[in-house]
């Protein structure tokens, strides 16, 4: 009887054990999909960023390369 006691606590215990275990394989795979969309966000942030710096850098060249010449003003 007790031998078929220590069985079946040790099989309630491997279940448990496998159920915490799959809990927590869930979570991290729940948690890497949420880091994965947050990347993307960043990545669409930082682009949108870089290209407003390029098109103000290329309208501050731009302005660089504007001659104004006083024979229209005569």
């Amino acid at each position: 009887m007790e031998a078929a006691l220590t069985n079946i606590f040790n099989i309630v215990h491997l279940v448990s054990s496998n159920e915490e275990v799959y809990y927590k394989m869930r979570n991290q795979r729940m948690l890497r999909e949420e880091l994965r969309e947050k990347k993307k966000q960043l990545e669409s942030i930082m682009k949108k960023d870089r290209n407003k710096k390029q098109y103000y850098k290329n309208q501050d060249n731009q302005s660089d390369t504007v001659s104004y010449s006083t024979e229209l003003f005569g």
